[in-house]
């Protein structure tokens, strides 16, 4: 609970705050809404934006409170904040231990860390699952590294999985987003041309936090290739639009 407020009903409050056309949308922005001092506030659910009483719940079914302060919500140096703009890195103790004021709720170390979460400041990244004969890769923003660009990256990685006779490759889009959808047209052309795109070898995992140019790319590989999906509903209808201009009205 926040004050005397159930969860069910902290989030039918902020939902309508909310835009969405995806009750997934509401899944992944809820979060942020909810932890808004200004927005609690605004709806009654807290009496002072200074302190609030949070009722938590442990896995064995008790139950504890704390009165907590708002405190500065970037987690990470100006820096670091600027160059990460996706939930993994929100998600990842490896960001969060950036800042000592800030404790991960994984109790875990660097190693211990499951794979999704082992890599949070980067755009796009693979690693060879060798027990698996799979490349699992992880696509975070769909932009360009200043590094390496997209299309030289992935045309890499699927040189790597010629090269070590890969069996399967694990796109994660979970986290993705969106960004520039045409750094992605090329690289998906040459996919579906590949032999990792043989029915059964191609898994692509969305979710909530999939969005914009991510949800474009993937529906351009549904289309184009035999990936297998699985996830949860992307964070939008897949009729939506995306590259937009600003406009400024005549009376402005």
């Amino acid at each position: 609970q926040i004050g005397t407020a159930a969860p069910e009903n902290i989030m039918a409050s902020v939902e309508p705050l909310i835009s969405h056309s995806t009750p997934a949308r509401v899944d992944a922005e809820s979060p942020k809404f909810i932890t808004s001092p200004e927005i609690l506030h605004a709806l009654g659910i807290i009496e002072d934006m200074e302190s609030a009483l949070f009722t938590f719940e442990k896995s064995d079914g008790s139950r504890y409170q704390l009165t907590l302060e708002p405190y500065d919500p970037y987690l990470l140096s100006d820096k670091d904040a600027g160059n990460l703009k996706f939930t993994t890195g929100v998600l990842s103790p490896i960001a969060l231990n950036q800042n000592p004021m800030w404790e991960s709720a994984l109790q875990t170390t660097d190693e211990d860390l499951p794979l999704y979460l082992s890599n949070p400041f980067s755009l796009y990244w693979y690693e060879y699952l060798e027990e698996l004969n799979a490349v699992y890769f992880q696509f975070n923003l769909v932009r360009d590294e200043e590094e390496q660009d997209f299309a030289t990256f992935f045309s890499e990685m699927l040189r790597f999985i010629d090269e070590r006779h890969v069996d399967k490759l694990i796109m994660d889009l979970r986290f993705n987003p969106g960004g520039n959808f045409t750094i992605t047209e090329e690289p998906i052309a040459d996919l579906a041309t590949h032999r990792i795109n043989d029915a059964g070898k191609l898994f692509i995992i969305v979710g909530r936090e999939t969005g914009s140019a991510a949800i474009a790319a993937a529906n351009l590989i549904r289309e184009q290739s035999n990936a297998i999906f699985y996830g949860e509903t992307v964070s939008d209808v897949l009729l939506l639009y995306w590259s937009n201009l600003p406009v400024i009205l005549p009376n402005s």
